[in-house]
């Protein structure tokens, strides 16, 4: 029930090595940064102003409470962790996000990654799942048995965007279409 032996990938704009995931040993099996593909390994040890939500989404869910000394644990508390940047110069594209998730398909078996985290507001814009590569990619990592859990948004006035409304995700979050 901890996630002991399974990895869970993040997608998102950016990632700071925070000692609840690092400490007291490295859970990180994996960093890609596929915003800005070349840009160096080290600037995950980097923080930057755009590391703030990967990290707190990631910690939320995989954090060990090693800053609390135990006290404040996320859910998976013990599994591995995959962290995608998909945020370049110029913010999240869909190319970025589709890479993210094919590179999670791929590594699949290599880390045991179970669960694909997408909380990024991002990639197309309001489209049919059946128009968008981002949910293609989604039903791809669905269809390998990779479970992809992705945020509905931040805003209840919004139409939710791929790939929330893929048919085969898990969207987490509230909507008010007022009946539209």
């Amino acid at each position: 029930y901890t996630g002991r032996g399974i990895c869970i990938g993040f997608l998102d704009g950016g990632f700071y090595p925070h000692p609840d995931i690092m400490k007291p040993y490295r859970r990180v099996v994996a960093y890609k940064d596929l915003g800005s593909p070349g840009s160096a390994k080290s600037n995950f040890e980097k923080p930057d102003v755009h590391s703030w939500h990967g990290m707190q989404t990631c910690v939320s869910a995989v954090g060990n409470g090693y800053l609390s000394s135990g006290l404040y644990k996320g859910i998976a508390s013990e599994a591995n962790v995959a962290l995608l940047k998909v945020m370049g110069n110029y913010g999240f594209t869909t190319e970025a996000i589709v890479a993210g998730i094919e590179w999670s398909i791929r590594k699949q078996k290599r880390y045991n990654l179970r669960i694909l985290n997408i909380s990024l507001g991002a990639g197309d814009e309001t489209a049919s799942f059946r128009e968008s590569a981002i949910n293609h990619a989604a039903e791809e990592a669905v269809q390998a048995g990779i479970n992809v859990v992705v945020a509905a948004g931040n805003e209840s006035w919004m139409r939710v965007t791929p790939p929330g409304n893929s048919p085969s995700v898990i969207t987490v979050g509230g909507l008010d279409d007022r009946n539209s």
